[in-house]
């Protein structure tokens, strides 16, 4: 089954890892201690052949051992220790707490070891383990017959397992706590380590909602490239929504003027004209929605008093009693800057000094500039900065939206030209439109 949430990963793969730890640990330390203990009995068991020996005496070829040993466990046929000597398959001394038995005879076939070299084991005598350790001796009382004899020593096994078993108990119980323990540390390391997305699905959450439109909190190192990266989109998105916005407004207010046009006239020529012109508008505008402002041109050039003259013919039928001015030089005006943008840009100041003129409108241009002046009341001073921003209109009583001049503030910074604001020797405002630095 495939686990979707990371909480879920992180904590079935601390708990598998702390299992196999725990299960290994568990092992390892049973194994190294049933070695030591091992190892320590066969010792003991060493040392008590080293005793053996001690008080072994030989008389006529024959070892002799005391009937009574210090060790008590030797002459208890109940202790389970119990020691003998024995030479070519044939016993020669046995314990007092030795049971002989078939069993015991099997021993014999261990073979012999090396002289004063010693060897331990395990050895089962009925249903009971027991380990062993044997030792072998030369008695070199005849030269030409030496006496080799291995002293064996056994032991039960019984204190041992039971030892093991007390030991294995508290290994698994301290164990199962060290677990425990580890998976609780290790809850509230994830829970510390997780925070950091859960703060940031919180915040998700708070964007999707509209409470915040940005990811506000700082974040670990690693999630930062995320956290930058989502901010990029969402402010992406966010510019591009009130790019759509904008360009809604922006082709209301561009229709403005060529419906105004069909409203005043009943030529079918007129009106195929503007109808063509709604068009390229509505073309015009809805690209801007779509590409984002880039700064410079690369295109043919466009004649400027041509572009100037086709917009006036259309909006002297809707203002007839303006008169418009020309002060153009003798040669083409070319402007490199694309045709609906430009067409834009006049319209706009245009049909803004026809409608707050008094009838006169200048229109002047040459290859560094071009203005649109006019006779009107003018603009103060202070309010050239607040004319610009989109939706802000000096007047309240003719119609608009206050949007046309921000439109045209777009279009000539995205081609670096500078737009400035006046006064007119013809009274009123001047929009001067710097194209060449």
């Amino acid at each position: 089954m495939k686990i979707r949430s990371l909480k879920a990963r992180l904590l079935s793969a601390t708990f598998l890892a702390t299992l196999m730890f725990t299960l290994i640990t568990a092992v390892v330390v049973e194994r190294a201690f049933r070695l030591s203990m091992e190892a320590g009995i066969s010792e003991q068991l060493q040392l008590q052949i080293f005793n053996l020996l001690s008080v072994t005496t030989l008389t006529d070829n024959r070892i002799e051992l005391p009937f009574t040993l210090k060790d008590d466990r030797l002459n208890d046929p109940k202790s389970g220790f119990f020691a003998f000597a024995f030479t070519d398959s044939r016993l020669l001394w046995k314990s007092g707490s030795a049971r002989w038995s078939n069993e015991m005879e099997a021993f014999f076939n261990l073979g012999s070891i090396d002289n004063e070299t010693s060897d331990s084991g395990t050895w089962q005598i009925g249903t009971t383990p027991y380990f062993y350790r044997r030792y072998q001796v030369t008695f070199q009382t005849d030269p030409n017959a030496p006496l080799s004899v291995q002293f064996v020593i056994m032991q039960t096994q019984s204190p041992f397992l039971s030892q093991l078993t007390d030991f294995r108990r508290s290994l698994w119980i301290s164990l199962t706590l060290l677990g425990l323990g580890l998976l609780a540390t290790w809850l509230l390391v994830l829970r510390w380590g997780l925070q950091p997305l859960r703060r940031l699905a919180v915040e998700l959450l708070r964007i999707e909602i509209g409470k915040q439109s940005r990811l506000e909190h700082e974040y670990p190192d690693e999630f930062i490239p995320v956290s930058r990266n989502l901010n990029r989109v969402l402010e992406a998105e966010l510019v591009q929504r009130e790019r759509y916005k904008q360009t809604m407004a922006d082709l209301a207010h561009s229709l403005k003027t060529p419906l105004a046009v069909l409203k005043s006239t009943d030529q079918l020529s007129d009106m195929h004209d503007q109808v063509e012109r709604m068009d390229q508008i509505i073309g015009y505008q809805l690209n801007r929605a779509i590409i984002s402002r880039t700064t410079g041109y690369v295109g043919a050039e466009v004649d400027l008093k041509v572009q100037a003259q086709r917009l006036v013919s259309a909006i002297g039928r809707v203002y007839p009693d303006v008169t418009f001015e020309w002060d153009f030089p003798q040669y083409p005006v070319m402007l490199r800057m694309d045709e609906k943008d430009l067409m834009e840009v006049l319209g706009n100041l245009i049909e803004n000094a026809c409608k707050y003129g008094r009838s006169r409108v200048r229109i002047t241009g040459d290859r560094q500039q071009f203005s649109i002046a006019d006779n009107g009341g003018g603009i103060a001073p202070y309010h050239y900065e607040r004319v610009m921003q989109r939706g802000v209109r000096l007047d309240s009583l003719d119609r608009g939206q206050g949007i046309g001049l921000a439109v045209v503030s777009d279009i000539l910074h995205s081609y670096e030209f500078e737009l400035k604001i006046e006064s007119s020797d013809l009274g009123g405002a001047c929009f001067r439109v710097i194209t060449q630095a």
